[in-house]
């Protein structure tokens, strides 16, 4: 149901009861007699329409309708006094962003039909925003679940990434923990240009030609190009390419320059990039992991260094499991890799199962063939049920 709720606020008690007499049938008015008031009701229930006087005895107007623009910037507002001026118009205008002024006295017509058109304005930005996040996370998956079948061990690190940089920014305090999500989760997106199994031996440490390193360093530039035809996604963009920076470029080279969230995610990309490879593929123990990582400051940052501590105490309840194709399920995650009976990798070691990537390895098993069983980590209770349907003992 769309929100039609409208608060007005005043101190003028008996404006407030003409104005719900007079607007109750058209409206879902609610009324609030101070600023503090108004905004206890904003903490229990959503308004589309905030109308607020603007001569109050604990703020003005504009004042309170500038602190729901920084708490509620959907919710439309409208300032309406008796003491109009052209300056009084111009600050509630660059301040609040008030949607429409008002004088006091205004006709019963006039206020309708401005609360009207403010929850239309409610509506557009709601529904653009919703429009918006919903084709650019789809946009996203797609991306994502493409990189799961052309190379799944870069997709594999992906969302390893994803899950390290959520609980780490989170650890250090940084706001927007999507943002530095959706950085992690695309930070390999550029890896759809690398041939899979050029990737696997580049984890495997083989060497490999000048070319081939050419294409492997270059995978944050492809990511960027692709991410800024997405509109919206530039500081995203942004922070994928700049993942192989040092620490201390940010500090005094040419990271300078953009955001701090931009600089923040790709230093955290920096440390986890790292921090993946020596825990996944060299199998390092955390402890020296984070000893070679402390031991070089201008490389890893140092706070986020500390902070892996935060990692390390979250262990995740998942056991090994040998299973065939048609008993996967989207709660597990590979533990080593899936391959056709002809050769082909579908899946790599440590990717999480993905409805996509499901459907494609339930699909080569019946048509083709995998090479099964093969070993998972799933849910301890999960396991447990397999073995009692096996009658393997524990």
């Amino acid at each position: 149901m769309t929100n039609k709720r409208v608060l007005f606020v005043d101190d003028d008690k008996n404006f407030l009861s003409g104005i719900q007499r007079s607007l109750f049938r058209r409206f879902d008015i609610c009324v609030a007699s101070s600023p503090t008031e108004g905004l206890e009701l904003l903490t229990q229930e959503s308004f589309s329409v905030v109308i607020s006087d603007m001569k109050m005895p604990e703020m003005t107007g504009i004042q309170f309708l500038t602190h729901i623009k920084d708490l509620y910037p959907d919710t439309v507002r409208v300032l309406y006094t008796g003491y109009a001026d052209q300056q009084t118009a111009i600050e509630a205008v660059n301040q609040g962003e008030i949607f429409r002024f008002l004088t006091k006295p205004c006709s019963l017509e006039l206020l309708i039909r401005v609360v009207q058109d403010a929850i239309r304005q409610y509506q557009l930005i709601t529904s653009e925003r919703e429009l918006v996040e919903k084709t650019l996370l789809g946009a996203i998956d797609l991306l994502s679940q493409i990189l799961s079948v052309k190379n799944p061990t870069a997709q594999g690190q992906a969302k390893r990434l994803k899950f390290y940089i959520h609980h780490l920014a989170n650890a250090l305090g940084y706001g927007d923990l999507w943002f530095y999500e959706m950085s992690a989760m695309l930070s390999r997106l550029g890896c759809l240009t690398i041939p899979a199994s050029l990737f696997d031996r580049y984890l495997a440490e083989e060497e490999l030609s000048d070319d081939d390193m050419s294409l492997i360093n270059g995978h944050p530039a492809v990511a960027e190009e692709l991410l800024l035809n997405i509109p919206r996604m530039e500081d995203v963009a942004a922070a994928v390419a700049l993942q192989n920076l040092p620490c201390s470029e940010f500090s005094q080279g040419a990271g300078q320059q953009y955001s701090e969230r931009v600089r923040m995610a790709a230093q955290l990309l920096h440390v986890l990039n790292e921090y993946d490879h020596q825990l996944n593929i060299r199998h390092r123990t955390y402890g020296s992991l984070v000893k070679k990582l402390a031991a070089n400051p201008l490389e890893y940052h140092p706070d986020m260094v500390a902070a892996l501590e935060q990692l390390q105490s979250m262990k995740v309840q998942y056991e090994p499991v040998s299973i065939g194709a048609m008993e996967l399920t989207m709660q597990m995650q590979l533990a080593e890799d899936i391959f056709t009976n002809t050769g082909v990798k579908l899946a790599a070691s440590g990717q999480e199962l993905t409805d996509f990537l499901l459907i494609g390895i339930k699909n080569y098993a019946k048509k083709i063939g995998v090479k099964e069983p093969f070993t998972v980590l799933a849910p301890v209770d999960y396991v447990e049920k397999h073995r009692v349907n096996k009658g393997v003992a524990k």
